[in-house]
């Protein structure tokens, strides 16, 4: 996600520098002076038409500035705000899109620390230019949108992180895809217009009322190029983009005066060139006097002189409308010096990322904000998977373990993961489930972005290995109860949270030391889904939705994937725990043959040597009809679990001994073994 890295450009605290440009004629305007760290403004004229270029704040937070925020705007007579835009405006809107909104990391803690004690979605720490803009006015901070329920009596931010001035469409047409959102500029402006519509207020007294409003078109369009830029395309390419992404900023905004628009601020480009993200990624190109990426930032000054060459024409058509150009890049160099005199460090994030003192270790996915990648241990269709390590593993300020398992893909082919992160965000911390620490996008030293899942590293290797390194002659009965207790638990956790694991088998349980004992954790919840859209999911002739030798007969025959189904594949790792085989080990047409037990021409055989009360607990897994299988609470219950200490585990002593890398490898020679959590793709 690009807007992750533009908190570069944001680390917001309780104080600013503000950044203003005067101009003057006839009509009202806000002139407000730029002198050191104080606003002095005056109305200059009462008139109504407001034919003039008032001025435009500039609220950027890189540094800090001394005093409390003054209310300017408050002469200018703002009742209202409504702010359309992208991270750099955004206070709400993303976090509240599923999947991946909510996700991000800006819904964590440290962002919103230094305001607001708590995450809010804004990609700071603290403020916003549009908080201050707000504050400015004399008017509270504006609501999201998405927000539902929230008074909006005083303005809506409709601004989204990662959103783009082009659709989604549009920017397929350039072969680019926006990662993050498809909520783009257009989309925020239908809300809108449904939000106006949904107001008691007829369209003269809306109007009117709109009047004393001020709207701020953007900064919308940075990311459009943002994407490009991380998806390889060329300066050329870039080029060619800026008259349609232009044209939908002029659009937007007519759209805006269409509804009633009248003051309107429309802010250009910032010099991307100067963003430690961009001086990071093309490290050795030629730099400009401000020691930044010369050819981005001539490519912002082209965009921003076809931006204002527009807006001249748009004023004409709008001769009583005020229309003002928001110079972004002039203000943010300007911050840049003053911060830079000040003493202030102006290229470090408030959360992190890149920059000259905190340059980043730069490999094809990239080094996280506090861990480094290590070796590559496994791969897969979903990406590929790395041990990692933290950069300062002493920090008592980083709630991350010494050592991880990082699984990594491309954004543009991350959705497996991302699914993966949103189950995880549903599913309350369980000791009998693998630990998700969050997730994080880097970006590789060919700019290539990558959305990382930060995960409990499981250095007993998996359940598979397990059984394979015993000689396919069985665990045992006590060591395969143990793990059948842990992974029952775990599961449980899960169905009762309302969703299905879909692909359970040896290769998704870890196991993992703790005090001494080993204990198995569910892991890879990647075809994960919640009961009420497992059902009816067919299975197509090239991609399974689980692996074919642990789906239960309903799954085959009837194409549904609900708890008892997962029921049905505990059964077959613990026969696979006791008998060192599945019950279907060994079989050919294994679907074949769950399609006869579906129907009932033929049942699962349990292999010969597992006790009594073994062999009923599988018969309770295996029960073909699904309505009369066992669930988690009752197999808990079973006499083939009782007896166990509460908190008993595998110890390690006793357990064939692990390399805490090898066990963790996951890519096999021989072909019986080839389909481990993190080698094996969805068709496994």
């Amino acid at each position: 996600m690009v807007m992750k890295y533009m908190t570069a450009r944001k680390n917001s605290d309780s104080r600013q520098i503000w950044a203003l440009v005067h101009r003057s004629s006839s009509g009202r305007v806000c002139n407000i002076q730029f002198a050191q760290e104080t606003l002095v403004p005056t109305c200059l004229d009462q008139s109504m038409a407001f034919k003039t270029v008032f001025s435009v704040l500039v609220v950027f937070g890189l540094v800090f500035c001394v005093g409390a925020v003054p209310n300017v705007l408050g002469y200018c007579h703002f009742n209202e705000i409504y702010q359309l835009g992208d991270s750099i405006s955004d206070v709400g809107n993303l976090i509240r899109e599923y999947p991946l909104g909510a996700s991000t990391n800006f819904a964590r803690l440290p962002y919103g620390q230094t305001f607001f004690e708590e995450a809010t979605g804004r990609c700071s720490n603290g403020l916003l230019m549009i908080d201050y803009i707000a504050m400015s006015a004399g008017l509270p901070l504006l609501p999201p949108y998405k927000h539902k329920g929230t008074w909006f009596g005083n303005g809506v931010n409709f601004a989204v992180a990662g959103s783009t001035a082009l659709s989604s469409e549009a920017l397929a047409v350039h072969n680019i895809t926006n990662p993050v959102t498809n909520s783009s500029l257009g989309v925020q402006l239908d809300w809108m217009e449904s939000y106006f519509n949904s107001t008691s207020l007829n369209e003269i007294d809306r109007l009117r009322k709109l009047r004393s409003a001020l709207f701020m078109v953007g900064e919308t369009g940075g990311n459009d190029y943002n994407y490009a830029i991380f998806q390889g395309k060329q300066m050329e390419e870039l080029k060619n983009m800026v008259p349609q992404v232009v044209e939908a900023v002029i659009n937007g905004t007519k759209r805006a005066i269409k509804m009633g628009a009248v003051r309107l601020i429309v802010p250009g480009n910032f010099p991307i060139g100067c963003l430690p993200i961009y001086k990071t990624a093309f490290q050795g190109v030629p730099l400009d006097d401000q020691h930044c990426v010369k050819e981005l930032n001539e490519f912002a000054k082209h965009h921003n002189d076809l931006l204002q060459e527009a807006i001249i024409e748009l004023k004409q058509e709008n001769p009583n409308t005020v229309i003002v150009y928001g110079d972004y890049y002039k203000a943010y160099l300007d911050l840049l010096k003053t911060g830079i005199d000040s003493g202030y460090e102006v290229e470090r994030a408030c959360c992190g990322i890149g920059g000259e003192d905190e340059a980043l270790n730069l490999n094809s996915y990239g080094d996280g904000i506090a861990w480094v990648r290590a070796s590559m241990i496994g791969r897969g269709s979903f990406g590929r998977v790395y041990l990692a390590t933290l950069r300062k593993p002493s920090s008592k300020s980083i709630s991350l373990p010494p050592v991880m398992a990082v699984k990594s893909a491309e954004v543009s082919s991350s959705a497996s993961l991302q699914k993966e992160r949103e189950v995880y965000s549903n599913l309350r911390r369980n000791p009998y489930i693998i630990q998700c620490y969050g997730d994080e996008i880097t970006i590789g030293s060919s700019g290539t972005m990558a959305f990382n899942l930060m995960l409990e590293y499981g250095s007993g290797g998996t359940l598979a290995r397990r059984i394979k390194e015993s000689g396919r002659e069985g665990l045992g009965e006590l060591e395969s109860k143990l793990h059948a207790r842990s992974i029952l638990r775990g599961l449980k956790h899960i169905h009762e949270l309302g969703f299905v694991h879909c692909d359970l088998k040896p290769d998704n349980i870890l196991l993992v030391p703790i005090s001494g004992v080993i204990r198995a954790k569910i892991g890879d919840l990647g075809l994960a889904r919640r009961v009420s859209i497992s059902k009816k999911r067919k299975l197509g002739v090239c991609c399974w939705e689980g692996t074919p030798m642990y789906l239960s007969p309903e799954a085959v025959t009837d194409h549904v994937q609900e708890a008892p189904s997962d029921i049905w594949a505990v059964g077959c790792i613990v026969h696979e725990m006791l008998a060192g085989k599945s019950p279907l080990k060994g079989k050919e047409e294994e679907l074949e043959i769950l399609r006869k037990i579906g129907e009932g021409r033929e049942v699962i055989e349990i292999a010969n040597g597992v006790s009594k009360e073994a062999r009923e607990f599988l018969k309770g897994c295996f029960v073909r009809n699904s309505n009369f299988r066992f669930t988690c609470e009752m197999l808990l219950l079973h006499p083939f679990l009782q007896g166990l200490d509460d908190d008993a585990g595998v110890d390690v002593d006793q357990s064939v001994p692990f390399d805490p890398i090898e066990s963790f490898a996951l890519v096999y020679d021989d072909d019986d073994d080839d389909d481990d959590e993190y080698t094996t793709d969805s068709s496994s």
